[in-house]
């Protein structure tokens, strides 16, 4: 990530204090398989686009504090021979909780947005695709860890 782009180590450090996770849901799911089912060889391919946008709710929890909503978007598309024989797409809405009131910019919520979502979001999805690949019969979608 671009220097500039980062919010100082004190303003990130303040807002991550203030933030406190309160819910992870799977909002829309879609999968596909082919007919031709994949097979086990060497020749599959996975490939992960992730997107996401948030906005900031004034006021909406019970307890009077604002919330910082995020939509993460995954489409996960498994190649054999360049044919799409697998897509799982999936939009889990995440909600955080701002403990305190602070002043909250861009740069520190795209940097949490790189940073911290992804960790926070990436186990659900995981755990998702393994257990969706499981029931449609083929051999369970392991992905990696993801690290930062």
């Amino acid at each position: 990530m671009n220097e500039n782009k980062k919010p100082t180590p004190q303003k990130y450090k303040e807002f991550i204090e203030a933030i406190e996770l309160r819910d992870i849901k799977l909002i829309e799911l879609n999968t596909h398989i082919a007919e031709e089912q994949p097979t086990t060889d060497n020749t599959l391919k996975v490939d992960i686009k992730t997107t996401n946008e948030h906005k900031i709710l004034n006021n909406p929890s019970a307890n009077g504090r604002d919330m910082l909503i995020f939509y993460v978007n995954y489409i996960l598309a498994m190649k054999q021979s360049k044919k799409v024989v697998l897509k799982i797409k999936a939009k889990y809405k995440v909600d955080y909780e701002l403990l305190k009131k602070i002043e909250i910019d861009e740069k520190t919520i795209d940097f949490f947005s790189e940073m911290n979502l992804p960790l926070n979001v990436w186990p659900f999805f995981r755990e998702l695709c393994n257990d969706v690949t499981a029931k449609m019969r083929i051999p369970s979608l392991v992905l990696p860890l993801l690290k930062r």
